[in-house]
């Protein structure tokens, strides 16, 4: 029986290995696909056995399976069908058992990043402003960083609310520095660009009230941006690249802590935050951006809570160029609750 790169999710590794080694093209035997590059499911097993050594066994069935390990840290099996991914990976690895027993992360010695990054936060909001104990790496998130590099080229949009006219394309961009309000990005007095993946987005960022008038503007990207992508690190990263040049258990383990913390610093930039807290809760966001910034990147990318597409925080200006603004007049809005019983 052989595999082919849809059984595993949407791991760019596996999909590049099984393009680069494939002897034949058919019809997969685990999950239908038709006409696709096969392999025997053999050939993957250096790779898994050392992915799945991260993990140890419980006992008492506390765990979860091997399946939602892997899916749940590294979007391997992840939307595939449970049954046929347990009969794969048995065969990958030459080992039924393990699909039927339980797991756990091999615990690190030490405090995880993502534990440090809530101490500090707490510190920051709390304690010490400027001259925190608990502050990260600064050596350290750069390399994570990494991990998540992209190339902006497309184009942007920024939505102004209007007051009494459009703005004009000029009118577009990031406000001088004594105009420059705190922001999700930014502390009071630096400017930051902010920007959203289309326009429809743009617009719900400004949260706007039925009747305002909105302009928009249009930019293109004139020399490519480089952001950090924090909008679902797990698809971004691949274990079994980390197995394939490293070799090494710990550094493994080590990332899949890593992986953890940089999805919590996704959620942290893109959760709503309501006008009475802001300035407080966006103390950590603005040291994660800073530090972004300071590492030689132009910007930041991460989910919107309020459009459907992604929001840019851009650390300057000078890569990108209006080419059209327009004018939206907001006729309704839509609300969405999650009921909460109170006494």
């Amino acid at each position: 029986m052989d595999c082919c790169a849809n059984c595993f999710g949407n791991d760019k590794y596996i999909a590049d290995w099984i393009t680069t080694f494939s002897i034949k093209t058919a019809n997969c035997d685990f999950c239908g696909s038709v006409e696709v590059a096969l392999i025997s499911p053999q050939l993957l097993e250096n790779e898994f056995e050392f992915l799945c050594s991260i993990y140890e066994e419980v006992p008492d069935g506390g765990g979860k399976s091997i399946i939602d390990c892997l899916s749940d840290d590294w979007e391997i099996f992840k939307g595939r069908d449970r049954l046929q991914s347990a009969q794969l990976l048995s065969q990958i690895i030459d080992d039924p058992a393990i699909v039927g027993k339980y797991y756990n992360p091999i615990a690190l010695a030490q405090i995880t990043p993502k534990e440090k990054w809530i101490n500090f936060c707490e510190e920051l909001v709390s304690e010490f402003r400027f001259f925190p104990d608990s502050q990260p790496d600064k050596e350290y998130l750069p390399l994570l960083f990494q991990h998540l590099e992209e190339l902006l080229t497309s184009h942007v949009f920024r939505a102004r609310i209007e007051y009494d006219q459009p703005f004009k394309k000029n009118e577009m961009g990031m406000p001088p520095p004594k105009l420059a309000k705190s922001g999700r990005a930014n502390p009071i007095g630096i400017p930051c660009f902010y920007g959203a993946s289309n326009l429809d987005t743009a617009i719900a960022e400004t949260r706007p009230h039925p009747g305002n008038h909105v302009s928009v503007g249009k930019f293109k990207v004139v020399e490519g941006l480089k952001v950090v992508n924090l909008i679902n690190p797990r698809s971004m990263i691949s274990p079994l690249i980390v197995a394939y040049q490293q070799g090494d258990e710990d550094y493994l383990l080590q990332l899949r802590y890593d992986v953890e913390f940089l999805c919590h610093l996704g959620e942290v930039l893109s959760k709503p935050i309501t006008p009475d807290v802001a300035e407080l809760e966006y103390l950590p966001t603005q040291y994660l951006c800073e530090l972004i910034k300071k590492s030689g990147y132009d910007g930041v990318k991460f989910q919107s809570s309020v459009g459907s597409g992604v929001n840019f925080a851009l650390f300057g200006e000078h890569k990108i160029k209006p080419i059209g603004v327009s004018s939206h007049r907001i006729e309704a809005l839509h609300y969405s609750s999650i009921k909460r019983v109170v006494d």
